[in-house]
């Protein structure tokens, strides 16, 4: 029988188990913002602390931090004026206000250092104009890890009302393509929350490529069935004549309830430049969906093959969710940098422009960076997000559709890692104590023997 003490040992270590792994899930924020209108500046500082308390406390600091009290840039998290606030998982919002000490007019422009911003965090900045009730916002969100500044023109006004939320998040990583033939089972979900339906879901129905004349790429098609059923697939292309190439078996193949399928395909260019386009049919026997499939053929290959992807498990996401976004650039025969200009925007099916951003930076070899595009605004419904690649010797497109539903998280997604974790660690402390406690019994038995 397990003594009080021992039982103490083992609530001990659990409570030490959880102690440890809210350390290491902690992430720190240490940024600065700057608002500058008609040579008026105000820097404000934005820093968390994993060991403070979720009220003022020793590693709060009173706000603004204006130079020469020129302007007022100030914040206040939860009715406290402050510019450094403690640790929260919970989502953290500051409300930022820029104060003039008269009327201004012109283009008033944030500023921030986004590397200071961990990938484990997104940041959004919300723009409420002169709204100090923070209900009405200008435009759309803007992603504080994929850009460093944001500029408003405001007319005849004081006052400028920003909001940033702070959430955790730690992206998954991306499926990456696969250059073999054939395809393959198996496989989760496309997506965190749970999804049922009636037919198969397609991964992507988009697929781009820029490919040198006689030249070969390989690309992939993602299939999930989502049905409580048992589908009989049926792939077939159009447009394109040879260009696409399958394996025989990945034609006609069957999907049982809930089970994923990756096909692997060749697109082969032809001799003659120019631009072709077609589709790929995938027949379930309940519809007849479509991939678009577009291929740009040139006399030379260009500079950069850019890809915009989407994980497999963010295809389909809930109302109101981040969506993570990779964008890969891989440089063909590069011996300098250069610099590009990327251009996203998302659609619905309908045609109607949902965003549209752009950013330009410097490239020097092989280039990958982690997007995360806020979605509050979408309504329930199919989306394409496509990007546009303009650099000096030519221009690229790629897209990636992805799907917005109502829904609840799945089990897995709201349990995470960190409880499997947390359970690992409960075992092992659980194992120990028990190897203790009987190394001791055994010590008394030996003990009493001796006796």
């Amino acid at each position: 029988m397990i003594k009080k003490r021992s039982l103490s040992l083992i609530i001990v270590g659990i409570l030490l188990c959880f102690f440890s792994l809210n350390l290491v899930h902690a992430t720190a924020l240490d940024l600065k913002i700057t608002g500058e209108i008609n040579n008026l500046t105000s820097d404000l500082w934005l820093k968390t602390n994993a060991n403070a308390e979720l009220v003022e406390d020793a590693y709060d600091l009173r706000a603004p931090s204006s130079p020469d009290g020129v302007s007022v840039f100030s914040s206040s998290v939860s009715g406290i004026t402050l510019s450094i606030d403690s640790y929260g998982e919970a989502e953290r919002t500051f409300n930022l206000s820029y104060v003039a000490p008269s009327s201004q007019t012109g283009d008033l422009t944030f500023s921030w250092d986004s590397s200071a911003i961990s990938s484990s965090l997104v940041a959004s900045l919300k723009d409420y104009g002169s709204d100090s009730t923070y209900t009405t916002q200008v435009g759309t969100d803007v992603n504080m890890r994929s850009s460093s500044s944001y500029a408003t023109e405001i007319t005849d006004e004081d006052s400028i009302y920003v909001q940033i939320v702070m959430t955790d998040y730690v992206a998954p990583a991306v499926v990456g393509e696969d250059a073999g033939g054939g395809g393959g089972g198996g496989g989760g979900a496309p997506s965190k929350i749970v999804i049922t339906g009636n037919d198969v879901f397609i991964g992507d129905k988009f697929i781009d490529a820029y490919m040198k004349k006689d030249s070969i790429k390989n690309r992939q098609i993602d299939l999930y069935n989502q049905a409580d059923e048992t589908l009989t697939i049926t792939l077939s292309s159009s447009g394109l004549g040879e260009m696409l190439d399958f394996e025989d078996e990945d034609l006609n193949f069957v999907l049982a309830p809930k089970e994923r399928k990756q096909i692997s395909f060749r697109i082969i260019s032809p001799s003659e430049l120019g631009s072709y386009d077609g589709m790929i049919k995938v027949n379930s026997g309940k519809s007849i969906q479509t991939i678009e499939v577009d291929v740009t053929v040139t006399e030379e290959e260009l500079w950069f093959d850019a890809e915009v992807a989407i994980p497999w498990d963010f295809k389909i996401i809930q109302k109101g969710a981040f969506l993570p976004v990779q964008l890969n650039l891989l440089p063909v025969g590069l011996e300098e940098g250069f610099d590009v200009k990327t251009s996203y925007t998302v659609k619905d099916s309908q045609g109607g422009l949902w965003l549209d951003e752009s950013k330009e930076f410097f490239v020097n070899g092989t280039y990958d960076e982690r997007i995360d595009f806020a979605t509050q605004n979408l309504p329930v419904g199919q989306y394409v997000l496509e990007l546009t690649l303009e650099y000096p010797n030519g221009v690229a497109t790629s897209r990636s559709s992805f799907e917005v539903r109502e829904g609840q998280l799945s089990l897995p997604a709201v349990l995470g890692s960190k409880f499997i974790y947390l359970l690992f660690g409960i075992a092992i402390i659980i194992i120990l104590i028990a190897i203790i406690l009987i190394v001791r019994s055994y010590k008394k038995i030996k003990k009493h023997k001796r006796r």
